[in-house]
This record gives C-alpha cells, structure tokens and sequence, in this order.
C-alpha cells in the first residue's frame, strides 16, 4: 500500500472524531509538504531513518514556504508528527508489517529543539493603552467588541460567533459555548469549541454590561 492510499483511509477514519477545520489542515499539511515527498512509495520504504532525513532537511532549509524561506520549527514538527501518525496508524492497522527495531524507531524522531530561541515578552496593552485606542473608534458595534475581546480575554472564533443567547445582562455574564471558524468549500462556519476547557462562563463588568444593554435596546426598537 502507498502512502497516499493510507492518507485516504486515514481520514475516512477520523471524519466523525475531527472538526472540519482540522481536518482541512491535516489535509493541506499532507499535500503541500508530505505528499510529494513520500505519497508515491510503499509503506515498507518509508523507514523511520528516511523521516529523519525529511525532517533534517526541513531544518536546513531544502524545502521553501510561498514566500521562499525557511519554515519555522514549530511547523516542521507539525509535519513530522503528522508523518509519525499516519505511519503508527498504518502500523496498528496492520497495513505494514515492521521489525520492532523500525517500529521502535518511530519512537526516535522527536520535536526539534530550537537553540537560538529567546523567550519573547508577549505585548499586552495596559488599560490607558487601550483606552487611547478604543477612544479612536467611532462604530459603535465594534467599539463593542473591543470591549469584548480585551476585558473577557475571547478568541477571534469564539466573538466571531457569539450571539444574545450567550449574554446575560442580569447576573453580568457571557457564555462561551461555540466558534466560528472557515472550511474550504462551505465558507465561515460555526460549531463546537475544540476542547472542554473552552466551555466557560465569563463575569462582565457593569460598564461593559450597561454598554450591551444600550446596544441591544437600540437593535431591538
């Protein structure tokens, strides 16, 4: 079996335990950096040695982003997880019948660690910054949302798809219970957080509160 069969029956596999969008990714991880690589060969010819010299040369630069430069290590460990998986899961499927030496092998090939790396501050505005900016925007709708993003701390996604269903203006609360995200083909979709520590309830402040009141009273007449 090649290893592009393999990918077609992995991911019939995991279509009912994947959200879309991840899987969406897996599949352009796949073809755009794996695929031409190794799609073509047998099962048996992909060694665990083989993966190894696929991730050095990720590291030394002989495959290029769109923008012709390197790709980050925290990417090329991506792509060589993915590799990993798909070869363990041809394994546990019995599809390819390695030696414990190969099998073990797999077990080798571990995240590159990035030497050269610093720990970056991460910026973060303090409220006077963010009072300068939110005192430059004029729509009301956004002014909003700012609010929304930098007091509660929420994602893109999960703003993206809040609705007032979400928002109790009497115990001063949001609640988190969904994401909005696109999936090639079917556009910006809404749907389940990813893990079960994104389901959560969030306490608003009563200038925020008084701000939705006003906006969902104005909406509504």
């Amino acid at each position: 079996m090649r290893l592009n069969d393999l990918f077609e029956k992995y991911l019939y596999d995991i279509d009912l335990t994947h959200q879309d969008t991840t899987i969406d990714s897996i599949k352009y991880r796949y073809n755009s950096h794996i695929k031409d690589s190794f799609g073509e060969m047998e099962l048996e010819q992909i060694t665990y040695i083989k993966i190894k010299k696929f991730q050095k040369m990720l590291l030394d630069g002989k495959y290029k982003n769109n923008d012709n430069k390197k790709y980050s290590i925290s990417y090329i460990n991506i792509l060589v997880k993915l590799l990993k998986r798909l070869m363990k899961y041809a394994i546990l499927m019995n599809y390819v019948n390695f030696n414990i030496e190969e099998s073990r092998g797999l077990e080798t090939i571990r995240d590159i660690v990035n030497k050269d790396n610093f720990i970056s501050k991460q910026i973060i505005w303090n409220l006077s910054e963010f009072n300068n900016f939110i005192s430059c925007v004029d729509d009301e709708i956004y002014r909003i949302l700012f609010n929304i993003l930098y007091f509660c701390g929420l994602r893109k996604g999960e703003i993206l798809s809040l609705r007032w269903d979400n928002i109790d203006l009497i115990e001063s609360t949001i609640t988190i219970d969904s994401s909005a995200s696109k999936v090639v083909g079917r556009g910006q979709i809404v749907k389940a957080p990813k893990t079960k520590n994104s389901y959560r309830t969030i306490y608003i402040h009563e200038t925020l509160k008084k701000e939705l009141l006003n906006y969902y009273i104005s909406e509504k007449t």
